[in-house]
């Protein structure tokens, strides 16, 4: 008995694969969706931290004051609903004149009373956001996202090992043709 396959069975999508003669394929799908999230995880908090680290390198550190704390409702992963801080702080910039800028972000430890002081970075080359000298600020987000990718690196690399084994004891001992295309 032959096993016949339609011309619209062969070009089906899938994921894994087994020929009728045993041979057996692992589509870039399935190493899309096995790879996609750790190695998002992981370019995106690199570039955080490459972000930080140029900063820190090409920036320039300053006391600013806080003028005001815009406060609002609003939800974090780490402590929940309440209310969240963004403090707009003045300083002095590189040609001597005062100016404003915001975190460009919001927490619940950043309730700053109005009148205090504290380090920040900015851009000598433009007016834009600050960046308060604070590890929250700084390096939170690149841990967590990095400690995320990390942990799913560990599937990821698990989904690997087995599916890698999986086509390699197929019958047909081609991963990447079916065992007739091999011969």
């Amino acid at each position: 008995m032959s096993i016949r396959t339609s011309a619209t069975n062969a070009r089906q999508l899938y994921f894994l694969k087994t020929f009728p003669d045993g041979g057996r394929k692992a589509s870039w799908r399935l190493w899309t969706l096995i790879w996609i999230v750790p190695a998002l995880c992981l370019v995106f908090a690199g570039l955080d931290a490459v972000n930080t680290l140029s900063t820190v390198a090409t920036g320039e550190k300053t006391m600013g004051t806080v003028v005001e704390v815009y406060e609002w409702d609003g939800w974090t992963p780490f402590s929940g609903k309440g209310p969240v801080y963004s403090p707009v702080f003045e300083y002095t910039w590189t040609d001597g004149t005062r100016t404003t800028a915001t975190n460009g972000m919001s927490s619940r430890a950043w309730n700053f009373a109005p009148g205090s002081q504290h380090e920040i970075w900015y851009d000598p080359d433009r007016k834009a956001d600050i960046m308060v000298n604070r590890f929250d600020r700084m390096w939170r987000l690149s841990l967590v996202v990095g400690v995320i990718g990390l942990i799913l690196l560990a599937p990821a690399l698990i989904a690997t090992r087995v599916i890698r084994r999986w086509l390699r004891d197929a019958p047909g001992k081609d991963s990447d043709q079916p065992a007739s295309a091999s011969r």
